[in-house]
Formats: C-alpha cells, sequence, structure tokens
C-alpha cells in the first residue's frame, strides 16, 4: 500500500473518532473516556511510524522545504503527546478535560491539514510510486507490531525510535 495512502486512511480514522467525541458535547460518559484512550493509542502509533519511517524518508530527499516541514511536524508531535500525557492525568470529571481534548482535536486537525497538504505532496514529487509502495509495506507491518504490543498492554520497543533531530 501507498505509504500516503496508509497514512489518509490513519488520519480518516482519527478524524471520526474526534467527530464522534464531538457529538458527546463534553459529556463525561464511559464512551468519552474509551474514545479519548483510544484516540491517544492511534495518535502514539502513528506518531511514531512516522518518526521511524515516514519522516526519516523525507529528510532523505535532501530538499530544504521538506527539512523544515519534518522539524515543525516533530516539534507539533511533541506538542500533541504533551496534551495527551496531560489529558491521562485527568478524568472526564475534571474541569479541565475536556478543554483540553478540545485543543487536542483542534491541533490534531490542524496538523493533519498541514501534512497532507504540504509533506504530502512533497513526498508525491520526490518519491517515486515503488519508494512510496515499499514504505508504506514496512509501516504497515511495523504497524500491525506496535499494535499488537499495545493490545498487550506492553509498551511498544522504544529500542527502535530514533531521534530525528540531526
Amino acid at each position: 500500500m501507498d505509504v500516503l495512502k496508509l497514512l489518509k486512511k490513519d488520519h480518516q480514522h482519527v478524524k471520526r473518532m474526534f467527530n464522534e467525541l464531538k457529538k458527546l458535547a463534553g459529556h463525561a460518559t464511559p464512551k468519552t473516556d474509551m474514545l479519548v484512550t483510544n484516540i491517544h493509542d492511534v495518535l502514539t502509533l502513528h506518531s511514531q511510524l512516522e518518526e521511524e519511517q515516514f519522516y526519516p524518508a523525507l529528510r532523505a530527499i535532501e530538499v530544504p522545504e521538506a527539512t523544515r516541514l519534518v522539524t515543525e511536524a516533530l516539534e507539533e508531535h511533541r506538542i500533541a503527546a504533551r496534551l495527551l500525557a496531560e489529558i491521562a492525568d485527568l478524568t472526564p470529571q475534571d474541569d479541565h478535560y475536556h478543554a483540553k481534548v478540545t485543543v487536542l482535536r483542534e491541533y490534531v486537525l490542524h496538523h493533519v491539514k498541514e501534512e497532507e497538504k504540504e509533506l504530502f505532496a512533497l513526498a508525491n514529487k520526490h518519491l517515486s510510486a515503488d519508494t512510496r509502495e515499499e514504505l508504506g509495506t514496512m509501516m504497515a507491518t511495523r504497524q500491525r507490531i506496535l499494535r499488537d504490543q499495545y493490545k498487550t498492554n506492553s509498551r511498544p520497543d522504544e529500542t527502535q525510535n530514533a531521534s530525528y533531530d540531526e
């Protein structure tokens, strides 16, 4: 599967969960907590995949715009992770819970829009169809491994995380 199709599929899944959460209109229900937990897990896994494989592939094309956009995307991931951690420390009954979830939603949707418009355009232009296909296959395999690790409640293998701030 083309990497861009894989990432868009993840983006659509997150958008659906955020829309379902928005329909609950800030009510503290078990479904709210479940959705937020699922969003946390999906975003964490998705970010890890992008940081391990997609962003390094874009940096490797050695186009200054790609480097700038990847660096910006990494910062956006860090901020989203911080928000996710803050939300995880709260319950749906806490005053700031729903406000933080709303900010996370807006932030992630903005990130997705920019990523699909700018980074995906660079990937389409500078990565061959074969490269995008190969990258998508590798990422789908890694995604299955990480999902299995999340399902067994173990932490994903962080030894495979690398720093892309070089």
